[in-house]
């Protein structure tokens, strides 16, 4: 590496896009990102809508309606700035205009709900919002080229375009309805253009990365405090780089502005609207349930009946925001060592699983990519730490990082959070594999930290294998230990590197310094995370139940499930003692599976994912699946059939109408139609009409140009058969064998 080089600029830095084959091969990459994303999108019979899907679907559709008839939006516009008796809330004027789902943009914000409305303003297929953002992402993949073209070296860039186009869940997200492919684009968007802005200083970088930041201000609940970490971080990274305190607040300005000028005006009308300045959502639900010990912090059914003097039929309304924050700063202080030991667990099951909610094993087998995530980060957290070391510009995609595990810490942090920052993993991730061994090896200098660098890898390598690969319990000591060894090695060099690398960069010794303390922090954090590493580690998905007692550690249910060609077992994994071992399953007589002996007839999870969600927990050889809750319709009609899967329709939530898709059972004698829960996906208004037919019933039909003309009469409230024992009893018998450590056995 040249002495001469300035901190902040990578050697082989040209500043210009490459010629000749690195364009082919640049090529190549956005094709083959292209060809996979369309191609699962054309292929899959995965529903696109997912989960929260429906309720940016409701606001982008009325808000494509307003946008055809500007006239309502200015109606609805001067009858909300109405004074005095005649005033109306923004719901109240909404609903009388037929706009059901506009009050809810404070849930949902207003940059994704922005780009599915101009989707569909022109269309109302739900396959052309999936084009749109396989396109989409085909162009984050040329950014993210362009950005580590820019920090590092055309050849990193050709690598870390590579490894975004074939990352699988990446590949597979577009597909799906939600925010994160948006936000992944406007993440690197936002570093390429902050990079530009950092190093030549230009108003029009700084303007649009302003532009940038408010587009993720406004896209995402967990993005809104992002400017505090970006515009501290832009100053000290124009300070480090040798700039005067004038030239950096200069330099600056263009960004606060173009930031201010779109963000101030949507800050105020929220306060104006709802009396907030910031786009609560669920926030302060979502903080509640992250200090959940009972749940581990992840959003469950149950957790309604874990709130103190709040009855579960009434908190389905949702308290208000502070009295959530006072039940969770309550449960924080009265037990903040669980706390703190919560944030770590929750901020490494969000970035050492991969994105496993989508279907994407037909790029790599599961356990090919789990490693392959596993390795991005590894080579990540290198990466980014030589970077740092060298580059003080490399430091804000650091900021982006270290945001996210503030944020998803102290609230949810599901496996799919880390979609929209996987492209600087990986951009990171290039730097340390293709530039970085020789980089490090020229830093460290020596053949001792080498060998020690080595094992480390080797010992990572073994503990990653064990949480990741083979989805077992969580680590026991030993396994804690290689890992802490590992991590203590990835220190050791990691520290000599820095020190080494700042010498050779010129940096100040300032800079040195934080590096090193960055490089601790980051280290002691993994440490944490190791210790703090409980059952569901690797488990993205956990469904409890708040029984206690061995008796009930095992639930064998009389569940109606003669229509089954499947067997779900009802079996809590997280309350299990760890002396009790399952030695037989058997259901109406036939064993199905004993201790040590394959799987007859697996028991698996209902998924409408192509079997993505068929997630298996292991108790010393014996596999079974851990699910809980079931819903009961009556029905008074045949059941619409579409490619042998039922289609029923039921209430998903204020305003909102979904459509189940999945395996069922229908009792004909007593007209009740019974369906796992979570098997959700929203209804299309454009394939599907309602009639009300009174008495909370509802006549769904098919639309003249679908095919389905049956039609299904369900009643409107769906209840948890769960919570009734008395329904369905009696007809089929699952019996389980286990076995504690003293020899004694339970039947259950």
């Amino acid at each position: 590496m040249n002495e001469e080089t300035h901190a902040g600029q990578a050697p082989e830095q040209t500043g210009a896009l490459p010629g000749g084959t690195m364009r082919l091969w640049i090529l190549a990459a956005l094709i083959s990102a292209a060809a996979l994303r369309l191609g699962f999108t054309f292929t899959t019979n995965t529903p696109a809508i997912y989960f929260d899907s429906v309720a940016y679907m409701g606001v982008a559709d009325d808000m494509a309606r307003l946008a055809r008839s500007p006239g309502l939006a200015l109606d609805m516009f001067s009858d909300l700035s109405a004074s005095g008796k005649d005033r109306k809330s923004l719901k109240q004027i909404a609903e009388d205009r037929g706009f059901s789902h506009i009050s809810h943009i404070n849930a949902r914000l207003v940059a994704y709900p922005a780009f599915l409305a101009a989707i569909r303003f022109f269309t109302h297929k739900i396959i052309c919002i999936s084009i749109a953002q396989a396109l989409l992402d085909s162009f984050t993949c040329l950014l993210v080229f362009m950005l580590a073209a820019r920090m590092f070296n055309a050849k990193t860039g050709v690598f870390a375009s590579w490894l975004y186009a074939l990352y699988p869940p990446l590949a597979v997200s577009p597909h799906f309805v939600m925010s994160e492919t948006l936000s992944a684009f406007l993440i690197v968007a936002l570093l390429a253009a902050s990079h530009a802005m950092i190093v030549n200083g230009r108003a029009r970088h700084a303007a649009c990365a302003g532009l940038l930041l408010f587009l993720l201000f406004a896209c995402r609940h967990a993005f809104q405090l992002l400017p505090l970490f970006v515009f501290p971080a832009y100053a000290i990274i124009l300070l480090v780089r040798g700039q005067s305190v004038k030239s950096a607040a200069l330099a600056l300005i263009p960004a606060i502005l173009a930031f201010a000028i779109l963000a101030l005006p949507w800050m105020f009308t929220l306060k104006a609207v709802f009396g907030q300045w910031l786009a609560p959502g669920q926030g302060g639900l979502a903080f509640f349930i992250g200090q959940r010990q009972e749940t581990e912090g992840w959003q469950d059914d149950f957790w309604f009946a874990e709130i103190p003097g709040w009855d579960a039929e009434t908190a389905s309304a949702l308290p208000t925001e502070n009295e959530y924050k006072r039940a969770a700063f309550k449960e924080i202080r009265k037990r903040p060592a669980d706390f703190a030991l919560l944030f770590f667990d929750k901020n490494a099951r969000m970035w050492s699983r991969p994105q496993n909610e989508f279907s994407v094993d037909f790029i790599l087998p599961a356990r090919l990519w789990r490693a392959a995530h596993l390795a991005v980060l590894l080579f990540g957290l290198a990466g980014m730490i030589a970077a740092i070391a060298a580059f003080p510009a490399a430091a804000l995609p650091a900021v982006l990082i270290l945001h996210a595990c503030l944020t998803h810490g102290l609230t949810i942090a599901l496996a799919r959070y880390n979609l929209p920052f996987m492209p600087v993993w990986i951009v990171f991730a290039a730097w340390g594999a293709a530039a970085g061994p020789g980089f490090a090896a020229h830093a460290i200098g020596n053949a001792r930290l080498k060998i020690v660098l080595a094992a480390s890898c080797v010992l990572f390598a073994l503990y990653s294998l064990k949480l990741n690969l083979f989805a077992l319990e969580a680590p026991g000591t030993a396994f804690k230990a290689l890992g802490l060894l590992a991590l203590g090695g990835f220190c050791v060099v990691c520290l000599a590197a820095c020190s080494r690398a700042a010498n050779l960069a010129s940096a100040r010794p300032a800079w040195r310094a934080a590096s090193v303390l960055f490089t601790a922090a980051v280290f002691a954090c993994l440490a944490a995370m190791v210790l703090a590493a409980r059952d569901n580690l690797s488990w993205a998905h956990t469904f409890r139940t708040h029984n206690r007692g061995i008796e009930q550690v095992i639930e064998p249910r009389d569940l109606p499930i003669g229509g089954f060609r499947k067997v779900t077992l009802f079996v809590d994994a997280q309350t299990r003692p760890p002396d009790l071992s399952p030695l037989e399953i058997s259901f109406n007589g036939t064993i199905l599976k004993r201790a040590g002996e394959p799987v007859r007839e697996r028991p698996r999870f209902f998924g409408f994912l192509s079997g993505t969600y068929e997630h298996y927990r292991r108790v010393r050889g014996l596999e079974y699946t851990d699910f809980r809750q079931w819903f009961a319709f009556p029905v008074d009609a045949k059941l619409m059939r579409k490619r042998n899967r039922i289609q029923a329709l039921c209430k998903g939530g204020p305003g909102h109408w979904c459509r189940i898709h999945g395996d069922y059972y229908l009792d004909k004698e007593k007209k009740t139609l019974y369906m796992p829960r979570f098997i959700f996906s929203p209804f299309d208004s454009s394939v599907w009409k309602f009639v009300d037919m009174g008495d909370n019933r509802l006549m769904a039909a098919a639309a003249p140009r679908s095919r389905v003309t049956r039609a299904a009469r369900l009643d409107s409230r769906g209840r948890d058969l769960c919570s009734r024992p008395g329904v369905q009893r009696g007809q089929y018998r699952i019996r389980i064998v286990a076995e504690t450590r003293s020899g004694s056995r339970i039947v259950m």
